[in-house]
């Protein structure tokens, strides 16, 4: 489904939307996931104290379960997600947290409704893998932070245990749909130094 042009974003990218919604809708959890932040966030949010960054943005924010800790290096944080059941899930929990200096968003992380370079620093936790133009999504982040700021992502690695999960049915090389819903793509190192090249 790739194309060189930069506008295309693809039916599976465009359906992820829906499926997500739809998780975010159905759990039992407060959560999708587990409640615990990914092990990075911590680092994430350490460089980004560091460095002073003033405005941040968090896209995806999903259901929070990262934004409090984010919360506590910066002075003003953007939470961002297309779901707006995800959203919902975080506001509680930022409230329960007691954050008050975060604003949250329906975007798109294709299209954002944001300026060039508005942010010092933008967080990008487990998304890039489930997008088939990782490329594009990469783009827009670059764009919306200024030059001197820093993005900080992650992506699927071919190593990773979700690969050989049952549901997990493969397309082609590394790509996968989990459920016939959820698109997965796992880089190798030297895949990943690609897609950051471009």
């Amino acid at each position: 489904m790739t194309t060189n042009d930069d506008n295309f974003t693809s039916k599976i990218d465009e359906a992820g939307k829906g499926f997500w919604e739809a998780s975010y809708r159905v759990t039992a959890a407060p959560g999708l996931w587990c409640d615990d932040p990914v092990p990075f966030v911590q680092a994430a949010a350490a460089v980004f104290g560091e460095r002073g960054a003033r405005k941040t943005l968090e896209l995806p924010c999903g259901d929070g379960k990262n934004t409090p800790c984010l919360a506590r290096q910066v002075p003003y944080l953007i939470g961002a997600d297309a779901s707006p059941t995800a959203l919902s899930i975080a506001n509680r929990r930022l409230l329960g947290a007691g954050v008050s200096n975060c604003v949250l968003c329906t975007t798109d992380v294709f299209r954002t409704q944001f300026v060039d370079a508005q942010f010092d620093a933008v967080f990008c936790c487990d998304l890039l893998g489930h997008l088939e133009r990782a490329d594009l999504a990469l783009k827009e982040l670059i764009r919306i932070c200024r030059p001197s700021g820093v993005v900080v992502g992650n992506v699927f690695g071919v190593g990773d245990s979700t690969r050989m999960a049952q549901g997990m049915v493969r397309l082609q090389n590394e790509e996968y749909i989990y459920r016939d819903k959820f698109y997965f793509r796992f880089y190798t190192e030297p895949e990943v130094a690609v897609l950051l090249k471009g």
